[in-house]
């Protein structure tokens, strides 16, 4: 990956002081896997200081021809009308990302349909035909898309304390306990922060935030008892099989449903994002 800079910088001046308030600086990347790696390359290429200027923001400004991203670094002066006295992003980014993966499930919505057997109402997946101890539910995988999102916002040095990053730290698998970013409470799992940068409780520091997401479900079926769970709530069924002495015929049905809560909530609040 290259940073390249624009030496042609761009300056807005006071028309009444005839001084300069503002200077951009221009970078075009070239080898970025994404937007959030030539930002993060950015942040590590431009200097905090320019010009006797000091870093106020970095703009994404899109992409030009063969693939590059392009960034604008604005500069202003200390106690200048524009100079933000935190210089910090005032709204986070988002990165969205839905790709495959697979769930074990042991049961199906509705009975199975028959080729050759005499049973017709089941809805074990893989069961080997056995009762008692001898009897086996195999199951199978599935697709299913997976959610991640991630988040990333520019702060001082300074936010990010020790005492902050244990907070973070402590919410690592859990699930949010009230509405996130338009999911509901249960269905969005923080996967850790990540950022590097200079100590300078000054410098500004970009942070990214990751989760997954795994929408709640509600009427779900497990033979013919529907089912409500959270979105990381786990499902497990405990089979019974009879035999009717009368048809000879054998049935397979849930004997017990249970839904188990497999991580604990937190309050996402804390992480500011």
């Amino acid at each position: 990956m290259k940073v390249i800079r624009d030496e042609n910088g761009r300056e807005r001046i006071n028309a009444a002081t005839q001084e300069t308030e503002e200077y951009e600086l221009r970078y075009l990347v070239d080898g970025a896997n994404n937007r959030d790696e030539a930002f993060t390359a950015v942040l590590r290429e431009a200097p905090v200081w320019h010009k006797g200027m000091y870093r106020q923001s970095v703009s994404f400004d899109g992409y030009e021809g063969d693939g590059f991203l392009t960034f604008s670094v604005s500069y202003v002066y200390r106690g200048s009308s524009a100079f933000s006295d935190s210089g910090e992003s005032r709204e986070s980014t988002i990165s969205f990302d839905c790709s495959g993966g697979t769930k074990h499930i042991t049961h199906s919505t509705e009975p199975a349909r028959m080729i050759k057997g005499d049973q017709e109402e089941i809805t074990a997946i893989g069961w080997n035909g056995k009762t008692g101890a001898d009897m086996e539910i195999t199951g199978v995988d599935i697709p299913v898309g997976v959610i991640r999102e991630s988040y990333t916002r520019i702060v001082k040095m300074s936010r990010l304390s020790t005492a902050y990053r244990r907070k973070v730290a402590a919410l690592f698998g859990k699930v949010n306990n009230a509405s996130f970013k338009g999911w509901e409470a249960g269905e969005v799992m923080f996967l850790g922060m990540s950022f590097n940068g200079s100590l300078d409780s000054q410098t500004l520091i970009q942070v990214t935030y990751n989760f997954q997401i795994q929408p709640n479900e509600t009427g779900i079926k497990v033979g013919n008892v529907p089912v409500t769970k959270k979105g990381f709530e786990y499902v497990w069924v405990y089979w019974k099989s009879e035999a009717d002495v009368t048809s000879l015929k054998t049935s397979i049905a849930p004997d017990g449903i249970y839904v188990s809560k497999v991580a604990e909530a937190g309050d996402f609040g804390v992480l500011g994002v």
